[in-house]
């Protein structure tokens, strides 16, 4: 039996934060060889370093396909480029990201120091609650 990932919306019991519109870097890029499968737990860096430097963030993509469906099968690479769910994973921080996230602003997904792709906020959801 295929395993399925088990959306954050029904584990968590909530909205996702907001939604973002990515693309992976390629290796030649300095990103991954290949792009991740469903339930990668990457960190999120904002832009604008200079204003936060050294600030990331466990803040956790949800892929979506091309209908706007979380991604369920685990065992198939999402799309170098498309649209995720976005999950701030630390409560605590909630009130910070409520400040400096808007439609528009751009980040990155993190590997530990190294950017592996870069995204676009498109969508507030539960951020706004």
């Amino acid at each position: 039996m295929e395993e399925l990932h088990v959306p954050y919306r029904k584990r968590l019991g909530r909205e996702p934060d907001f939604k973002v519109v990515y693309r992976f870097f390629g290796e030649h890029e300095g990103g991954r060889s290949s792009p991740p499968f469903q339930g990668y737990r990457s960190d999120f860096w904002y832009e604008d370093e200079e204003e936060r430097p050294g600030n990331i963030f466990m803040i956790w993509p949800e892929f979506l396909d091309e209908y706007g469906d979380v991604v369920l099968k685990v065992d198939h690479a999402v799309a170098v480029n498309g649209e995720a769910y976005m999950w701030v994973v630390n409560p605590d921080a909630m009130p910070y990201h409520r400040k400096h996230l808007r439609v528009g602003a751009t980040g990155f997904f993190h590997e530990g120091a190294r950017r592996v792709a870069e995204c676009t906020v498109v969508q507030l959801i539960g951020l706004t609650a």
